[in-house]
């Protein structure tokens, strides 16, 4: 691919994404193509269907997400305040980069509707941020009984704005929110009462 076609390339994906994950399934190609300031035969060009396209910015996303959760997993907190450290990062990425957006389409994907690039970075998603979940129970800033998948769908309900997007500062009713979901992961859930 010459080096003016790349270009226009990547101007589309990061368009693309930036409309997805404001608009989600509103977003268009028309608009994609306005925004990249390219003319919409071009986006069809690179991405011949909006799938295509919107296939492609979840995968980038994802891989940066595992990029990012990859060098977050070598701190190995050893230390509760580590550990909050470290989960302080892992609330960042989330609603920065747009994993709010990933996670749930990659997990609640069935394996049919996934290329092999998407089920291997779902594949590696989830061990990362499993092992991510396993180091914080393991310094007590996450309670045992708390499920790795619970855990991160709480997070991304409450990092999820209400207009699809995302943003790198958070709302005082979000964080509060937020603050009481982690207190409840901290201490965790009660068994459930057996009914007579």
């Amino acid at each position: 691919m010459r080096i003016d076609a790349q270009r226009r390339r990547s101007n589309i994906l990061a368009a693309g994404a930036r409309l997805l994950l404001r608009q989600g399934d509103a977003m268009t190609l028309e608009a994609v193509a306005k925004r990249a300031g390219v003319g919409i035969a071009t986006v069809y060009r690179h991405f011949p269907t909006r799938a295509a396209l919107v296939d492609q910015i979840l995968l980038d996303i994802a891989v940066q997400g595992i990029s990012d959760l990859e060098q977050l997993v070598e701190l190995e907190p050893k230390t509760a305040a580590e550990g909050e450290a470290m989960l302080s990062r892992l609330l960042t990425l989330i609603n920065t980069i747009g994993l709010n957006a990933v996670i749930p389409t990659l997990l609640s994907a069935e394996e049919h509707e996934l290329n092999q690039a998407s089920l291997d970075a779902r594949a590696r998603l989830l061990e990362l941020l499993t092992q991510v979940v396993q180091e914080l129970k393991a310094v007590e800033v996450i309670h045992p009984s708390i499920e790795a998948l619970a855990f991160y769908n709480g997070i991304v309900r409450l990092l999820g704005s209400h207009d699809g997007g995302v943003h790198s500062d958070l709302e005082a009713d979000q964080q509060d929110l937020l603050n009481i979901f982690l207190a409840g992961c901290r201490h965790g859930v009660a068994a459930k009462a057996v009914q007579s």
